[in-house]
């Protein structure tokens, strides 16, 4: 009788920093092996199918199929409706859905400036989803590989702070068969494009005029001053000159005419440059400040 020797090579796992398991079994009578190769915790940086970046084909052996009919990505603004479109500073709710029975299911995703191809806005994982990164990429991936076929993934999405113009999400997902080894796996892709919404840009200068904010060091306090002419719920939105939302937070009902808030800051901010922004009923202005502790 051959007899077989099993090695297990958990050693790969630590080398490569993934969260993958790595199992290889070698037939020495016959000089053949099997991988048993699986991501389960998300993959490492650069495999969504973006300019430049492999797939999920880097790790799994499969084909790679059109998406674009397969894969959903949906963005919900704070009111929670649907939304095509972005406003600067506005962070969003989005989910990510691979429609396909299959028994198992994973994904990476980066959004990226169509001009250039840099990081757009900033991203936030939540219970399923984590972040790594790559330079000045941020990519979100599955955290644990799923196996619904309706609910997918959640994360939180900041828009740029500035208009940059269209932003493009990449994303490449891997339906699995589950049959033990890295085989007969099939590996989507598409891109997801959220353009600069001009006409709410418009809508917002006639809403919200005079807005100004002052910011306080004695008592790490902004101070708004703004008119509406409309009456609503309102929140506020800091964010860096990265893109990065440093603090999100309602402020209450404004009225119609002349409105004073006062909002203080989370003590962890540190000094420089911020664009704030002033939400009322989702109409929104923005002014630049400067943050001196």
């Amino acid at each position: 009788m051959k007899k077989k020797y099993v090695i297990p090579f958990m050693a790969l796992m630590t080398i490569s920093g993934l969260s993958f398991t790595h199992f290889t079994a070698f037939d020495f009578s016959q000089k053949e092996y099997v991988k048993n190769h699986k991501n389960s915790n998300g993959a490492p940086a650069g495999r969504t199918g973006a300019p430049g970046e492999q797939t999920c084909v880097a790790c799994h052996s499969g084909t790679v199929q059109n998406g674009n009919a397969t894969q959903t990505l949906e963005l919900r603004d704070p009111n929670g409706n649907v939304v095509t479109t972005y406003l600067p500073g506005v962070t969003y709710d989005v989910n990510f859905k691979v429609n396909n029975a299959a028994p198992k299911k994973g994904f990476q995703l980066v959004a990226l400036a169509v001009n250039g191809d840099t990081q757009a806005g900033s991203m936030v994982a939540t219970s399923n989803t984590s972040i790594v990164t790559s330079g000045s990429k941020k990519y979100v991936n599955h955290k644990s590989s799923s196996t619904n076929t309706t609910t997918g993934w959640d994360f939180q999405w900041t828009a740029p702070a500035t208009n940059i113009g269209d932003v493009k999400f990449y994303v490449a997902s891997n339906v699995t068969n589950s049959n033990g080894n890295d085989s007969g796996d099939m590996i989507y892709t598409s891109q997801h494009t959220v353009s600069y919404n001009a006409t709410a840009s418009v809508a917002e200068a006639e809403q919200l005029t005079s807005f100004n904010a002052f910011f306080a060091a004695t008592t790490n306090t902004l101070n708004l001053v703004f008119d509406s002419k409309v009456a609503g719920e309102s929140h506020l939105n800091v964010v860096d000159m990265s893109g990065k939302s440093v603090y999100n937070t309602k402020i209450g009902t404004v009225k119609t005419g002349g409105n004073t808030q006062k909002v203080v800051l989370p003590s962890e901010i540190q000094s420089g440059i911020y664009f704030v922004h002033l939400f009322v009923n989702n109409e929104s202005a923005v002014v630049k400040i400067m943050i001196q502790h």
